[in-house]
């Protein structure tokens, strides 16, 4: 998997609701460990800081007390070093009167009180000039008042607090990026099972087409924000499903309505004496005649989805059309052969099998120049028909356009009568089995249209019967 494929499996595609929800997330989360880094890192501080003081505070407290039991004070100033040089030491100690004056002279005067962090009155906390905390406590020697500073010395551990923040980040980085990668699988956990639901809409609402009437969205699958909308498409679906079989019906209807008084004009047209007159008003009656009919197997395609599959034979259903057509295609001037397997067995709706391969050997026949051949063949594996003409071929440039509803391509300039719909209607029954239309243009002249089915044909495109 290349790294922008991956990525799109992680974050979702562009502009997509999951690549939203997820850069939100981590972005949030990001800020959040920074926001809580810096607070982190402000407690701590304050926290080292009241601790260095404290410590001090103490330290002081206890020099303090072994301090007072010394009854000779120039021997207890010299208990201790002051002011000295030796930067081993963690603490200093320095004296100091109550009025703030070293004791000894070593040492600088006793720095102002400051406030840490609201410390309390009693707390005497000072920085040096050499900015070095100090804790300073009461002291009584021989009845005399005065204050014992303690000091942190250039060795104490807290003396700079940036390498106790560096370690601490050290430790902290692998728990940080933990959690971060946490946030991450959950944030983009969470994308998914959100829009799971919508994707199961998402499914419901492809599979609504005209041909497959009744479908609708479950909106108690759907989350509750987006309820009012599958509301609205299910409603809006209705009103087209309702439109659109008014407008089916409406063709059926004129169609079928208008075969008999076709028949009977056909009939006394044949039956007239005025022959030039009368070949030219039957030529124009039988092309009405063929729009006719394909308005009607055109209505009847419509309805092909959810039609009900059996085993069919398409070596029976070439026979009995060949058959049927071969007198009209014989006073066309055309031969009409048969040829192939002996058997193709499959599965399908035959009437609307019959019905494609009836379109496929008129429209050969109408394009097939007087005393040319049409020729059905018949293959098992994978079965289907091949219907093949004498005829001029289809252009390169409308191979891929003639299977579109009252599309012709370049015969509308030809004069050849039609109205685009025959071939429509065979790709129409061909997508419902599951099927292909295609057309080729033979080396030996004229155009060899294969219809062809799969081998399962019907087992999931229809409702199989036995």
């Amino acid at each position: 998997m290349t790294p922008r494929r991956l990525y799109r499996a992680i974050f979702g595609a562009p502009e997509s609701l999951q690549r939203h929800i997820v850069l939100y997330m981590v972005l949030a989360s990001v800020f959040s460990v920074i926001l809580v880094g810096a607070l982190s890192r402000s407690l701590l501080i304050e926290h080292v800081v009241e601790y260095r003081y404290e410590t001090l505070e103490a330290e002081a407290k206890e020099m303090a007390s072994r301090l007072e039991d010394i009854a000779d004070e120039t021997r207890a100033i010299k208990t201790f070093r002051i002011g000295t040089d030796d930067n081993s030491r963690v603490i200093d100690y320095a004296l100091y009167s109550l009025d703030g004056k070293p004791l000894a002279a070593a040492s600088p005067p006793l720095p102002p009180r400051i406030s840490i962090y609201g410390t309390t009155a009693e707390s005497y906390w000072f920085r040096t000039a050499n900015d070095q905390p100090g804790a300073a406590v009461p002291l009584t020697l021989n009845g005399k008042k005065g204050w014992l500073a303690a000091i942190e010395g250039e060795k104490h551990p807290y003396s700079n607090p940036t390498p106790l923040w560096g370690e601490i980040l050290g430790h902290s980085y692998p728990l940080i990026g933990l959690t971060l990668a946490l946030v991450l699988a959950a944030a983009i956990l969470a994308a998914r099972s959100s829009l799971s639901p919508l994707k199961r809409v998402l499914e419901q609402l492809s599979r609504i087409s005209p041909s497959a009437t009744g479908q609708k969205i479950e909106p108690d699958a759907a989350p509750y924000e987006i309820r009012p909308l599958i509301n609205a498409t299910n409603h809006m679906v209705t009103r087209m499903e309702e439109g659109y079989q008014a407008q089916r019906s409406f063709a059926g209807n004129v169609a079928h309505e208008i075969r008999t008084p076709i028949a009977v004009l056909k009939s006394r047209l044949q039956n007239t004496t005025a022959a030039p007159v009368c070949k030219e008003l039957l030529v124009d009656l039988e092309q009405i005649e063929r729009i006719t009919y394909q308005l009607l197997d055109m209505s009847r395609a419509d309805m092909l989805a959810g039609t009900e599959f059996e085993q069919i034979d398409l070596v029976q259903i070439a026979t009995d059309l060949a058959c049927d057509m071969a007198p009209a295609a014989l006073d066309s001037g055309i031969h009409l052969a048969l040829s192939g397997a002996d058997s193709a067995p499959a599965y399908g709706n035959p009437g609307f099998l019959r019905m494609a391969l009836r379109n496929l050997v008129e429209n050969a026949i109408l394009h097939s120049p007087a005393g040319g051949e049409v020729e059905i063949s018949v293959q098992s594996s994978p079965p289907g028909w091949q219907v093949r003409d004498h005829g001029e071929g289809v252009a390169e440039s409308d191979q891929s356009r003639i299977f579109n509803r009252f599309d012709r391509g370049d015969k509308k300039q030809s004069g050849l009568p039609g109205a685009g719909v025959g071939l429509s209607i065979v790709r129409q029954v061909a997508d419902a089995h599951a099927g292909t239309i295609t057309v080729e243009n033979s080396p030996d002249g004229g155009a060899i249209f294969s219809f062809i089915l799969k081998n399962d044909l019907g087992k999931g495109a229809g409702k199989k019967t036995s």
